[in-house]
């Protein structure tokens, strides 16, 4: 923050405080509301996936509209707003309660994992509110077009199954093949349509990482000590990020990569120990789970916030670790103790 040469930005360095916010707020709702967590999860991921599944199948694709467009005239983000024409022609992919498909498949990954840790670490049985919204949180993956499809469908799908197993072995046995097959051929699916077309997203994406990492090699001051909150959008409006090297299709205002930012702003000694912090925390699941659930959770968290994601405000890369952080701290205190009976010592 004062070791460059650039001034300080107090209001991006006030903005970050307020998007990590949800490492503090997750772990309190998880320390206060115990299992009962499990329950308001759901819901709002059932209700959400729902929403993705119905604007693509019905408004997008059979209706060719988006509803309530103006709530999707959002400051700061890309919406389909800005193209409404181009994008019910072209584009058509759904991004449900968030500002483009790419934050939606992300978020949805994540709290699906979410959901699968707590069923896991809290020993209950997943209902049929729990079994529908894990199914359309594929669904609308599925169809969302994101290419972090291509990895955490089969994560997310094993993860559901194998926790199922433990009340259910011979159903989780017999479902796990299909449901394997069925996310393959997505993923594949997924991956063979965004090849066939001209990707310019991966290629601007790409680039963008490329060249940030490219600077932090170059440069020892960047590399340690980063440039600062802000420093990253202001380096390339700058026009002093080295993209020529990279293949790109549009300008390029930032870095695409939440987990890029940090380290790229924060530089390697206080950058990598956060994020080194909350891979150890994603990887423990909340240090109840088997070790498979924590190394599925950290490549779907990694997938999400590194290559997935472009915005720090997306709730639940923050919100993932924070959440297994409560489930640790609930495992470290002690039992209520029960009331002792009157009349007796």
């Amino acid at each position: 923050m004062f070791l460059e040469p650039e001034p300080w930005q107090p209001v991006e360095t006030l903005a970050w405080a307020v998007y990590t916010l949800p490492i503090a707020g997750t772990t309190a709702a998880v320390l206060f509301l115990r299992e009962r967590v499990i329950a308001w999860l759901s819901w709002t991921l059932l209700f959400s996936a729902l929403f993705v599944v119905v604007q693509k199948h019905v408004f997008i694709d059979v209706l060719q509209t988006v509803p309530f467009a103006a709530l999707y005239e959002l400051p700061g983000y890309w919406t389909f707003t800005e193209d409404p024409e181009t994008f019910l022609t072209y584009v058509k992919r759904p991004f449900g309660m968030f500002p483009e498909s790419s934050f939606m498949a992300g978020s949805l990954s994540l709290m699906a994992m979410a959901l699968v840790v707590l069923l896991y670490h809290y020993g209950r049985q997943a209902g049929a509110k729990e079994l529908a919204a894990l199914g359309l949180v594929v669904w609308a993956v599925a169809v969302s077009g994101s290419g972090s499809a291509v990895v955490v469908l089969g994560l997310v799908v094993v993860a559901a199954l194998i926790t199922t197993a433990r009340q259910h072995p011979r159903a989780a046995l017999f479902l796990l093949p299909p449901a394997l097959l069925t996310a393959g051929i997505v993923s594949v699916s997924t991956l063979a349509e965004r090849q066939r077309g001209f990707n310019y997203s991966w290629a601007d994406r790409y680039g963008s990482i490329a060249a940030s990492t490219r600077l932090m090699l170059q440069d020892p001051v960047v590399f340690w000590t980063g440039l600062g909150r802000g420093g990253a959008n202001q380096m390339f409006l700058d026009e002093k990020m080295p993209l020529g090297l990279y293949q790109h299709f549009n300008p390029l205002p930032d870095i695409y990569s939440v987990v890029g930012r940090v380290l790229l702003e924060q530089g390697m000694l206080v950058g990598l120990a956060f994020v080194a912090s909350l891979c150890v925390l994603v990887l423990r699941a909340g240090g109840g789970c088997r070790t498979w659930l924590g190394l599925c959770s950290l490549v779907v968290w990694v997938v999400a916030s590194g290559m997935t994601i472009s915005y720090d405000s997306a709730y639940w890369i923050w919100g993932l670790p924070g959440l297994f952080l409560g489930l640790e701290l609930s495992n470290a205190q002690p039992a209520t103790p029960q009331p002792v009976p009157a009349g007796n010592p």
